[in-house]
């Protein structure tokens, strides 16, 4: 089995959460750890099928632990990476507890460190647990609003490429496209609406994506996107349309 690549996760600290200083420090500290330890000896300590997403949705997880204290970690991280990563996890769970930030300063970190995190991620190298619990913290932030700053466009556009999505199902898509505030009806509507109905089957998968897009940066300019985000977020992987399918 080849190695799996964990030198891009290690540059989250650098990147994104460098301005949280101290907290940063400690997140670069257990990345750094648990990159190393997995890259020592040709990769030997890596199990079969191990994915790039184990050492981040650890992190994460031991990180909502100290966020909600009757969150199970062992629900998503797989006990194979417990046994393998054993001799460092005493020096990585000193670090995880050194960060100093607390109810929403945590919750935004959480936040932050995962949706950067997802973005760096492959498909293949997203773990079935993983998705879970991205799912499971975009729905909270949703919910709740628990991340007190702007959402980017780019993070939207992470949750509509993941698992290789293409739009949604034709009726969740029409019930997107109204949420669109300002459109605009002249020789055609502004933006264009979803490619269902009869367009549907005649139309592949890279129209359809280019159209969703369309729509997502609409509503970015118009003030809405938060509200397609949150849409989006709580969407049903059924509700889904693949490439393949």
């Amino acid at each position: 089995m080849a190695p799996v690549s964990t030198r891009g996760l290690v540059m989250l600290a650098l990147d994104e959460l460098k301005k949280m200083s101290k907290d940063s420090q400690e997140l670069w500290n257990v990345l750094c750890e648990l990159g190393d330890y997995f890259s020592r000896l040709g990769a030997s300590a890596r199990y079969s099928q191990m994915t790039e997403s184990e050492i981040p949705l650890y992190v994460a997880s031991r990180l909502m632990q100290q966020h909600l204290p009757t969150f199970e970690p062992g629900e998503f991280i797989d006990r194979r990476f417990m046994e393998a990563a054993s001799p460092v996890l005493d020096k990585v769970d000193a670090h995880i507890c050194a960060v100093s930030a607390e109810n929403g300063s945590l919750a935004d970190l959480i936040i932050e460190f995962v949706r950067y995190a997802d973005s760096k991620l492959q498909p293949q190298g997203r773990s079935s647990q993983w998705n879970r619990f991205v799912d499971m913290v975009n729905k909270t932030s949703a919910k709740t609003g628990i991340a007190e700053r702007n959402l980017t466009l780019e993070e939207v556009l992470a949750v509509v490429q993941k698992n290789k999505r293409v739009c949604p199902q034709p009726q969740r898509w029409q019930q997107l496209y109204e949420m669109l505030p300002q459109k605009r009806k002249g020789a055609g509507w502004e933006p264009s609406p979803p490619l269902i109905l009869a367009a549907w089957w005649d139309t592949p998968a890279l129209p359809k994506i280019i159209r969703l897009r369309e729509h997502i940066e609409w509503a970015a300019a118009h003030g809405c996107l938060d509200e397609v985000y949150s849409f989006l977020c709580e969407l049903p992987e059924d509700q889904w349309h693949h490439i393949g399918d």
